[in-house]
């Protein structure tokens, strides 16, 4: 190897330990996997509290807000029709008992697999009149490749950060948000 070519070898390790060093060293916001093998980790937050809890990926976020909660979760998916009719309805907001309702899932995988981000409320009101943002999807950032919404939600995926630049949706839900796959920076839910 000629000293030009290795040279450009050191250089592009060194710049990738470098790089390496800063991402480790990020602080994850609230909904975010806040630990070094965050890719491997799917969290839950409560978007009335500003909870976050992350956990194992392989297990299942609904079963895991559950249990960590200790409510019933109420999951009635907003997609596809033929989706939303073997669903039972929500329950009606005066006749609710406490729960946990999914408002959307986010996963950095295709057809709704791979790690995962889940927001939800203890509000039965869901989404009739109300939204729900995050104008900075911290490490959650350029990782959305899929969405599903529930209980009547949407989701909409903006390319920048506080709901600018190009936008995919609203949608239920999406196995694939297309040229927004990797690139979203900030969502609402309503």
């Amino acid at each position: 190897m000629n000293s030009t070519a290795s040279r450009a070898l050191s250089l592009a390790f060194a710049g990738l330990a470098a790089t390496t060093a800063l991402v480790s060293g990020i602080a994850a916001p609230a909904g975010a996997a806040t630990t070094a093998e965050g890719a491997h980790q799917s969290c839950w937050v409560n978007v009335d509290t500003g909870e976050t809890r992350c956990f194992d990926a392989a297990l299942d976020p609904l079963q895991q807000i559950e249990s960590d909660t200790g409510l019933p979760v109420v999951a009635v998916p907003t997609g596809a029709a033929a989706r939303n009719a073997a669903a039972p309805a929500a329950p009606a907001a005066s006749a609710a008992p406490a729960a946990s309702y999914i408002l959307a899932v986010v996963y950095d995988g295709l057809s709704y697999s791979g790690a995962s981000n889940t927001y939800f409320t203890s509000s039965a009101g869901i989404c009739s009149g109300l939204s729900y943002g995050y104008a900075s999807l911290g490490a959650w950032n350029d990782r959305i490749q899929s969405v599903d919404s529930y209980n009547g939600c949407t989701t909409t995926l903006y390319w920048d950060a506080n709901y600018g630049g190009a936008a995919y949706g609203p949608v239920g839900s999406s196995t694939n948000v297309g040229n927004m796959r990797s690139n979203a920076s900030s969502l609402r839910i309503g």
